[in-house]
């Protein structure tokens, strides 16, 4: 099955194989409801067929079990801001098998870790306070810059799409700095990356998004 976050439509819709149309899983009126989302932007599902989805204009991620007719919220949902216990404009999100929430925050400039039952996050990638990077070989790894995607395997290493910054950076869950997986920003053949994926043998593909193409 493939789930798509339509964000003008505020709803996520499943496209079973060979079918020629979806069904409406999530969301379908705009609104701040539990039954509603607000241009939702990113979506994962898990094992047990629970869809995660980044409701961005909400601020918030929302969890909506099979067959269910709303959602509850489980990272964000406190407005739009930078403390723990928000977010601001929320894209990709990635589900780890311990139910822990990886989150591109990306108005934040920052990737955000939500346990399960958590009343806040922790910042696992970026959120300095400052934005940009360093000159040349020497690309500042303590930040990102408005990140959309963000990858997690089972050994919590993450995977974010610097978009801004053109750039793939691996954090390690724990760490304060990242380290470069393409070519810093004055060589980078990248031009906003927003989406990123690594199969089971460690082969990246990334979403190269002003460059109208997938690497």
């Amino acid at each position: 099955n493939i789930y798509l976050a339509e964000h003008k439509k505020h709803r996520v819709t499943k496209w079973a194989p060979g079918s020629t149309e979806g069904e409406v899983v999530a969301g379908g009126v705009q609104g701040s409801g539990l039954s509603n989302l607000n241009d939702p932007s990113g979506v994962f599902v898990d094992s047990s067929g629970n869809i995660f989805i980044g409701d961005s204009k909400n601020f918030r991620v929302v969890k909506w079990e099979p067959g269910a007719s709303e959602g509850s919220i489980v990272a964000g949902g406190n407005g739009q801001g930078n403390a723990l216990n928000q977010l601001s404009w929320t894209y990709k999100v990635n589900v780890h098998s311990s139910g822990d929430i990886y989150i591109a925050d990306e108005g934040n400039d920052r990737i955000v870790k939500w346990e399960s039952g958590a009343s806040q996050g922790v910042v696992v990638a970026g959120g300095t306070g400052d934005i940009g990077f360093g000159k040349g070989d020497q690309d500042d790894l303590t930040r990102v810059k408005m990140p959309r995607g963000v990858y997690v395997n089972e050994d919590r290493e993450i995977y974010v799409p610097d978009r801004e910054n053109n750039r793939i950076v691996l954090w390690k869950d724990g760490e304060t700095k990242g380290q470069l997986i393409t070519k810093g920003k004055d060589s980078s053949p990248l031009n906003n990356p927003t989406g990123i994926f690594v199969d089971k043998i460690g082969d990246i593909y990334i979403v190269d998004q002003d460059n109208s193409r997938v690497e």
